[in-house]
């Protein structure tokens, strides 16, 4: 496979028609052509009149050469569902049949079928101000029983039960009430917050997995099945089968096998406060917004470690190397100055001292020779500053 991608990187630079999409590799190379079909987890990519194939593992991410605006519309969507593998979409009901649940989906071309179980709430109309509690309920729901929100037909306000769902019976939610089993009509449902301990997380995928991003904005995140340049099958967690426009598709990264990022991972942390104040590290954004930005370069991955942190991250043995790009942030302060260090099994293997603000970013290539640990650490420089926003940018351990 390392052929097929070194031969599709010559083939970028090969005179002919101009590519319209943009892959990046977990190599780093940025290679482009258009996806002309998919069989298993090969993409059969079609650049200079040429079909070369590139296994989605090598793939980082994919987006279009013009990367097209969002356009939010859920038109017609008044619900919306969280699942417990965190989806999040808007989402109309269509039919219910035992546990499983019949949905229209946001963006999605084919209805999706979804087991109650896999779900942490559920929506069924517009959201309302009065809503009885429902959307605290959203991020606090109780260990043993389940929340239905019904909405009294005579005077519309909403009620709140807790209950036990059982199922679904055609237009009704079946609910244990009182030690009984009682319909309740799914047309007088607002919604439904699922107990924490009642219900399943969906198995974990095989990698690799995509997160998609539509055009409307919502994520999905599943098994890409299927590309045929005009739709595209995704495989959800949960299970469901899905199909999207390939045009309404904005872009999408990959989950690959062969790459995890430090940012996926819960280190344990060591900090010394700075000035007896405590900042806290942070995973993908800096202190000043969203994202990283080192050099003039934007990075969506990666921590941002505040002096003086030490995280400490276990490895499984199944990774090769560590790669990075330190620095500072470009919208920290000014004076920022800090000390980089990384260490394999508590043996300094890098230290980057009195790095300041405005420097490039510098590359990080560290084999991990078999260690069980990796650490991460910033120390305070020359100025003791709380502006030292330390980035460990596209932070991440990779397979050879």
């Amino acid at each position: 496979m390392k052929i097929a991608a070194a031969a599709l990187a010559m083939a970028a630079f090969l005179p002919g028609q101009e590519a319209q999409q943009i892959f990046s590799m977990i190599s780093g190379e940025r290679i482009e052509g258009s996806i002309d079909s998919m069989d298993g987890d090969t993409l059969h990519i079609r650049r200079a009149g040429e079909l070369v194939d590139l296994s989605l593992d090598e793939l980082s991410q994919w987006q279009p050469r013009s990367m097209p605006e969002l356009n939010p519309s859920s038109a017609g969507l008044n619900g919306e569902l969280h699942s417990r593998d965190g989806l999040n979409l808007p989402c109309e009901v269509l039919d219910a049949n035992q546990d499983m649940i019949q949905l229209r989906l946001a963006g999605i071309e084919s209805p999706a079928k979804l087991s109650f179980r896999h779900l942490e709430s559920l929506r069924f109309m517009a959201l309302r101000e009065d809503d009885s509690g429902f959307a605290r309920a959203l991020g606090n729901a109780p260990k043993s029983n389940d929340l239905l929100f019904a909405i009294n037909r005579e005077s519309q306000k909403l009620s709140r039960l807790s209950v036990i769902v059982q199922g679904f019976d055609g237009e009704n939610v079946l609910v244990l009430f009182r030690d009984e089993v009682r319909p309740v009509p799914i047309s007088q449902l607002y919604g439904l917050v699922f107990g924490a301990e009642l219900g399943v997380r969906p198995p974990t995928q095989a990698r690799p997995t995509v997160i998609l991003e539509s055009l409307a904005g919502h994520q999905l995140r599943g098994r890409l099945l299927d590309w045929d340049g005009k739709t595209c099958r995704l495989q959800l967690p949960e299970g469901a089968e899905i199909e999207l426009a390939c045009p309404r598709i904005r872009r999408f990264s990959v989950q690959s096998s062969k790459i995890e990022y430090l940012s996926d991972l819960s280190p344990r942390a060591e900090q010394v406060p700075a000035f007896d104040h405590l900042r806290p590290w942070l995973v993908d954004s800096a202190p000043r917004g969203s994202g990283l930005q080192l050099g003039g370069q934007e990075y969506s991955r990666g921590l941002c470690l505040i002096p003086r942190t030490r995280l400490t991250f276990d490895l499984s043995g199944q990774f090769d190397r560590f790669e990075a790009i330190i620095g500072i942030d470009d919208r920290s302060n000014r004076e920022a100055h800090a000390d980089f260090r990384v260490f394999l099994d508590e043996k300094l293997v890098f230290e980057a001292k009195g790095v300041r603000h405005g420097q490039a970013g510098q590359g990080l290539r560290i084999p991990l020779a078999g260690a069980s640990s990796l650490i991460l650490e910033t120390d305070f420089g020359e100025n003791f500053d709380l502006g030292d926003h330390c980035l460990f940018a596209d932070a991440r351990l990779l397979k050879n």
